[in-house]
């Protein structure tokens, strides 16, 4: 995820749209701490999950894994896409169809996110257990 804000950020600055320094700080640090955030929540997720599901039942483990994080990542992915929108790209938008684009582009890479933050929440869990 870090790499797509990375790539969106450079691909704003070649199209030669002027972004300040301050702009460009607002969203790289906004970026990192919705990463962040999206880690820190797969782990709890993945402990959650751990704790209601059987390990008998590891399907709906992952399944349910896969959906909250889904979720998550939509919601994470709409706010940090309509900041996008409002201060770097200047879209003439009205805010509700600022919105719905940026509803419609978090819809596209959230599935994809819900699967690297199942994984990620399944290795750093591994990483934070402290019984093992």
């Amino acid at each position: 995820m870090l790499v797509v804000g990375i790539l969106s950020i450079t691909l704003v600055l070649l199209m030669g749209v002027p972004a300040g320094l301050l702009t460009s700080a607002l969203l790289s640090t906004t970026f990192t701490l919705v990463a962040i955030g999206l880690m820190s929540w797969s782990v709890l997720v993945r402990n959650l999950s751990m704790r209601l599901i059987p390990s008998t039942q590891s399907e709906r483990r992952r399944i349910l894994e896969f959906f909250t994080n889904g979720f998550v990542s939509l919601v994470s992915w709409t706010l940090w896409l309509s900041l996008l929108l409002d201060t770097v790209l200047s879209v003439t938008l009205p805010l509700v169809e600022r919105w719905f684009v940026s509803l419609g582009v978090a819809w596209m890479l959230s599935p994809f996110t819900a699967l690297i933050l199942t994984h990620t929440g399944l290795k750093l869990n591994a990483f934070f257990d402290r019984s093992r």
